[in-house]
């Protein structure tokens, strides 16, 4: 018998960031510890089933393996929850939900579909919407899952309710110290839902070192089929840069800007004079050369050359942002990415989001922990927009500061064990399944 079953899916992007969440909570499991980690979504790898099989392909699997390891409990992943949920269901085993996006989505969606909330999504799109622990966000600045009943990942109030309200908790990769207001606000809007914060989940060594291991980014690596090879070359430029000198530029793994954005994005980062580290990746079918010719503004790479770099491929995001010469980070706001700023690099950020999670995310930082300078919420930036942020995340002593303050509460709560701390929470919760 298992004392618990990890669901989760293999892949980029936030399913990247599931398996290292995974293996955060396989660390603190009590040994015996098994993990069934579903295959995802890479199509280079013939051995994984394709998304479009999880109807019958989960339901199917999960129950030959519940049979045998018969587990006190099952946490699924968000992502696979809508495959995974009656099968645990059918078995009475005790079900939780690792919620692996920021809890600001998940406070937007049970204001609108939780308990003794209406459901009522046609409202004035023009009209301020105001979600408990949230400041105040534009109908604009709401994740479409939740407000367009088309969306792929709709749930509305039932969905809500068989996934959230029935389950016996969600697991937050969060804590008070990245969301306080917000979980704050979860707890006291819905008593009758167990929210259990037990973030950063990250494996021990990233928070106890300055620096992920070498292994760490590897395995990382690995795990989504990318080549780390070149991370040293990297490391070495980077180690040749003053410190806190580089903006660093990543929008992650399913975010892909327009020419445009491109071009805006280019102009600001030449007129502002920053060193810079860009992570730009060519698609498949064009030449990584090629593609920056063609998107970039005529000769940028050869006046830029002296002060900055431009990667094409896979970038090893946690190693560079563990490195002190990041002075902040341009990103779309997504939870991952944001986490491992503040707690790895502990710099400002000049948030453009584009969907989901980012939008109410980019809120909270700007103006909840003012740790962060937003652009780009209401369509494309220009260049000007561009360095003004810029100069802000680079040179506002405050900010900076802010930035740096956050970083040490967030990583002295992961690894506290004081009451109320996610370290003391993620125990308790794992200690409640041995028992």
């Amino acid at each position: 018998m298992a004392d618990i079953v990890l669901v989760t899916v293999q892949g980029g992007g936030h399913f990247n960031t599931a398996n290292i969440e995974m293996r955060a909570l396989m660390e603190s499991t009590p040994s015996p510890r098994p993990a069934f980690i579903f295959p995802g979504v890479r199509k280079s790898r013939p051995d994984l089933v394709p998304s479009s099989r999880f109807p019958t392909a989960l339901p199917d699997s999960l129950r030959k393996h519940l049979d045998v390891l018969r587990p006190k409990a099952v946490v699924l992943d968000r992502m696979v929850m809508f495959w995974a949920s009656q099968t645990v269901e059918e078995r009475g085993i005790p079900k939780y939900i690792l919620y692996t996006g920021a809890s600001a989505h998940l406070a937007v969606m049970l204001s609108f579909h939780g308990p003794s909330r209406s459901g009522n999504v046609d409202q004035d799109m023009q009209s301020v919407v105001h979600v408990p622990g949230l400041p105040p966000l534009r109908w604009a600045e709401l994740p479409l899952d939740v407000v367009v009943k088309s969306h792929g990942i709709y749930l509305g109030k039932e969905g809500v309710a068989k996934h959230f309200v029935h389950s016996n908790g969600i697991l937050l990769n969060t804590s008070e110290e990245l969301e306080g207001p917000i979980l704050d606000a979860l707890h006291c809007e819905y008593p009758e839902i167990r929210c259990i914060s037990i973030g950063p989940l990250y494996p021990s060594s990233y928070l106890q070192d300055d620096r992920p291991s070498e292994e760490d980014i590897r395995g990382t690596a690995v795990s989504i089929g990318k080549n780390s090879e070149d991370s040293t070359a990297l490391v070495s430029w980077l180690d040749k840069q003053p410190t806190a000198s580089l903006v660093f530029i990543c929008f992650g793994s399913f975010i892909v800007l327009g020419d445009e954005m491109i071009r805006e994005l280019a102009h600001g980062l030449e007129s502002s004079g920053f060193r810079f580290l860009w992570s730009l990746p060519s698609p498949r079918n064009e030449e990584p050369a090629a593609y920056l010719n063609r998107v970039l503004p005529p000769n940028f790479v050869e006046r830029t050359s002296g002060r900055g770099k431009i990667l094409t491929g896979w970038v090893p995001q946690q190693l560079v942002l563990s490195h002190p010469a990041i002075g902040a980070l341009v990103s779309h706001c997504g939870w991952s990415s944001v986490v491992e700023c503040i707690m790895l690099a502990g710099v400002p950020i000049l948030a453009w989001p584009f969907l989901g999670d980012q939008l109410p995310t980019c809120r909270h930082l700007v103006d909840e922990y003012k740790i962060a300078v937003d652009i780009g919420v209401d369509g494309v930036p220009s260049a000007d927009d561009v360095e003004r942020g810029l100069r802000a995340v680079m040179e506002d002593q405050e900010l900076r500061n802010r930035a740096k303050q956050r970083r040490k509460l967030v990583r002295q709560a992961a690894l506290s064990t004081q009451p109320g701390s996610s370290g003391h929470n993620l125990a308790d919760f794992i200690s409640s399944l041995a028992g």
